[in-house]
């Protein structure tokens, strides 16, 4: 009885394990999506499954990156609590994209 329980419970652990790698990897396959993984990587889940990054095309152009901001008020602070953070420096491509944090 007691292996039996203790093997739905792994069972159930690593479905769970599954579908959250299954979501990184759906949400690394845009650049919002990326913008939403390092907010999630960074400790504010409720931010990234509710925030609606864009990109920010003057930005862009002046710092010569794709750079994707966060609306007014979506933003959060550092760990730290030394800086406000709302733009991310986007990288990568093909596969996937990395977000970055910018001042």
């Amino acid at each position: 009885m007691k292996n039996r329980i203790l093997h739905r419970v792994s069972v159930g652990i690593a479905a769970v394990g599954i579908v959250l790698v299954l979501v990184w990897t759906w949400w690394m396959r845009t650049p919002a999506g990326a913008v939403r993984n390092e907010i999630l990587i960074t400790g504010h889940p409720v931010l990234a499954a509710t925030c609606h990054p864009s990109y920010d095309h003057a930005a862009s152009v002046s710092a010569h990156a794709k750079i994707w901001t966060l609306a007014n008020g979506e933003g959060y602070v550092t760990g730290d609590g030394s800086a406000p953070v709302s733009r991310f420096k986007i990288s990568g491509g093909a596969v996937g994209y990395s977000a970055r944090p910018q001042p």
